[in-house]
């Protein structure tokens, strides 16, 4: 159940958690999940807008979906693929250079 369109997870009343309570959920879902201690909010929302940026997303779509303020942090993702996809694009090119030779 959703409060309003800026809350996607609430407690069992149906509220928005707390920044503390949030945290504490979350260790107890990973927990649950048999994940590592030490799995945290910050973590996922990173590999999200690491994997948005894979995807092709812009920046503002990242900045939408992360809520980020500033274009600054959603561009951080789209920098790091980039550069991942710059760097395929070249060792595909020094290997059809060779293929070739």
């Amino acid at each position: 159940m959703r409060t309003d369109a800026e809350t996607i997870l609430v407690t069992s009343y149906g509220k928005p958690f707390s920044e503390k309570s949030l945290t504490g959920r979350m260790a107890d879902w990973t927990r649950a999940a048999g994940l590592e201690p030490g799995c945290i909010l910050h973590d996922l929302r990173k590999t999200l807008g690491q994997r948005m940026a894979d995807a092709g997303a812009t920046s503002r779509q990242a900045m939408a979906i992360l809520g980020h303020d500033d274009i600054e942090h959603a561009e951080l993702y789209s920098r790091e693929a980039d550069s991942l996809l710059l760097s395929v694009d070249a060792k595909e090119k020094v290997v059809n250079l060779f293929a070739r030779g």
